[in-house]
Parts: structure tokens; C-alpha cells; sequence
């Protein structure tokens, strides 16, 4: 497999950890890839080699909080809104021009990246979401109540080391374990879990058990990944345990409605079977309005929340996001 090359990249004052598969074989599209919820950018270890190698350049970033990024000020928390900044300035930085960029998000990231085609249009060719079309959302009438919520579960927080798993093996089972619970029929491999995991972790120490995200510990720097074998340990998540916090407001699906009628380039929903599982009338609106623009795939596929990930159902996610890439945009 394609080993992508590691870097850095800042965005809105926050230092991104990227990785880079670079496109062989032709002048293809360029596409950047934003992850999920508690993930990190290996998160596409599997669907960028597939990209790349047919031509297209492949930039995965560490969201704010995620992996090898800095974190937002706590008190700020992470709303899907305030990455739209963040995708802007990494875009500007990139210096990448509209008709070759792709945006391509998985969850939280496709929340994010519905958000940006909507805000910003004109800045996109092709737009790819996978297992998620759209942030979540709240009714009007429960503004106050989610506000009394985010504070109070504010005051609660303690403010603590991350904790610890006595093994990389305890830390893949664990995140292999947690997805189980989810609503749905959801499950994630070792595999995919491992992956994660080992750019989504490190080796704590008395010096680096709260700069998680800026420990490189038993890390192999050419892949971010921690080098531990799985009977080895301890390791701690590096994500911000801020993002475990509810947010001080969410978007209404009128809100998002609007965001998806200003999409104006073609747009790829890859959406799991057994994948989060989602309330067809939320969505019912904006497949509409989608669709009435005469740019809309939606294909469902085989597979659970990270189909794109799990190394059975990976290479078909894969098949279907190169197809759309090779489609004209008229």
C-alpha cells in the first residue's frame, strides 16, 4: 500500500497534521479529505492509494482537536460551522484552483463539507460525502434546552490525563468495541480499528500526558503511526476530550436546507447500509433539492459506517468515488 507522505499545514492560527498521496499516472483532480468524529486523517489509508494511483492528488488533514492538530479553545467547543474557516484558509494555503478541487468527507466531515460547498460554491468541482449528508441538527424549540445542557456538562468536565489503555491491543479492542454500541447495526474491523488507533494515539509520559497531539513517542515519523507492537503500552487517545462535550447550539434542517440550495457542482453521497442510521425524512429535503439540479449520486453500499476504511467494502467505496471523478461536471 501507498505510504502517504507526512506534513503540516496551518489553517485559521491551528497547525493541521496532513498526509499526502501524491497522483501518479496522469494530470488528475486534486482532493482533500476531511475525517470523522474521534477519527484522524488515516481515515483514508485505504480510499487515497486507491485515488492516487489513478491520477488524483490526495490530501487528508487532521481536523482541529484530531491526530496531529492543535486544539480550539475549549470554552469554544467544536461546531461543524466553525471548520468551514479552517477548510477556507487550508484551501488558500494549498493555493489549489476551483476546477480541480474536490472536497471529500466522511461524517462529521461530510457535515463539514456540505457546509463549505454551501458557503462557499464557487471554490469546488466535485463534492464526495460518505456515510453523512449534513451536521446534526436540533428543532428551534430545544435552543435553550441544548444551551442549559452544553453548560452544565461544561461545569461537570474534569479536567484529567486522558486515560490510559495498558496495551495497544486494549485501546483497538476498546475502539473497536465502543462502535457496537452505536444506534444501528454498526461495526468497525480490527483492522480499520487499528489504523486508527495507532495515528490516533500515543505513549504517554509525566511530560506529554496533556500536549497529546504534539507527542511523537514511539511514533515511526514517516507514517505518524504509533511503532508499538499490540502487547505493548501503555497509549492514550491524543483526540481533544473537549469533542466529547455537547455543543452550545446546533444548525435546524431549514438552516442546512439552505446550505445544500447553494451547492452548485455535482455531488457523490456514499452511503453505508449498515451505516449510521438516519431519519429518511431529515434527508428527504435536500436529496430534492439535490437532485432537482440534475448533480446527484446516491449509491448505498456494503458495508458500516467506515465502509471506506474496513478493508472489505473499502475497494468499492473506492470504485464508485473514481467513477464520479471521471465523470464530466456539465
Amino acid at each position: 500500500m501507498q505510504v502517504a507522505q507526512q506534513g503540516r499545514l496551518l489553517a485559521d492560527g491551528f497547525s493541521l497534521g496532513t498526509q499526502l498521496w501524491r497522483g501518479t499516472g496522469g494530470a488528475g483532480l486534486k482532493v482533500l479529505c476531511l475525517h470523522g468524529w474521534l477519527d484522524n486523517s488515516n481515515s483514508f489509508k485505504r480510499l487515497a492509494p486507491q485515488l492516487s494511483t489513478s491520477g488524483h492528488e490526495v490530501l487528508a488533514l487532521d481536523l482541529p482537536g484530531h491526530g496531529y492538530s492543535s486544539h480550539f479553545d475549549a470554552r469554544a467547543g467544536y461546531p461543524h460551522i466553525r471548520h468551514v474557516k479552517v477548510v477556507k484558509d487550508a484551501l488558500d494555503q494549498l493555493g489549489w484552483k476551483p476546477e480541480e478541487t474536490v472536497l471529500c468527507g466522511h461524517s462529521m466531515g461530510a457535515g463539514i463539507s456540505l457546509l463549505f460547498a454551501g458557503t462557499f460554491p464557487e471554490r469546488l468541482a466535485k463534492l464526495v460525502l460518505i456515510d453523512g449528508f449534513g451536521p446534526y441538527v436540533s428543532k428551534e424549540d430545544r435552543a435553550a434546552s441544548n444551551l442549559r445542557k452544553a453548560i452544565e456538562s461544561e461545569e461537570k468536565m474534569v479536567t484529567s490525563p486522558p486515560k490510559k489503555y495498558s496495551t495497544l491491543g486494549d485501546a483497538i479492542s476498546a475502539r473497536v468495541r465502543i462502535v457496537s454500541t452505536y444506534r444501528g447495526s454498526q461495526s468497525l474491523s480490527k483492522e480499520a480499528a487499528e489504523s486508527l488507533v495507532r495515528r490516533g494515539a500515543f505513549y504517554p509520559s509525566e511530560s506529554s500526558e496533556k500536549a497529546s497531539w504534539e507527542n511523537t513517542q514511539r511514533t515511526d515519523l514517516a507514517t505518524g503511526c504509533l511503532s508499538l507492537l499490540e502487547n505493548e503500552g501503555p497509549v492514550s487517545f491524543r483526540y481533544d476530550p473537549t469533542l466529547l462535550q455537547p455543543s452550545l447550539s446546533y444548525l435546524t434542517k431549514e438552516q442546512v436546507d439552505n446550505f445544500v440550495a447553494q451547492i452548485t457542482c455535482p455531488v457523490l453521497l456514499a452511503q453505508a447500509e449498515n451505516g449510521w442510521p438516519v431519519d429518511p425524512a431529515e434527508y428527504a429535503d435536500r436529496v430534492k433539492i439535490i437532485s432537482e439540479k440534475g448533480k446527484f449520486i446516491h449509491k448505498v453500499l456494503l458495508g458500516s459506517h467506515h465502509l471506506h476504511l474496513d478493508p472489505d467494502t473499502s475497494a468499492a467505496v473506492g470504485s464508485e468515488v473514481l467513477d464520479f471523478l471521471s465523470r464530466s461536471s456539465s
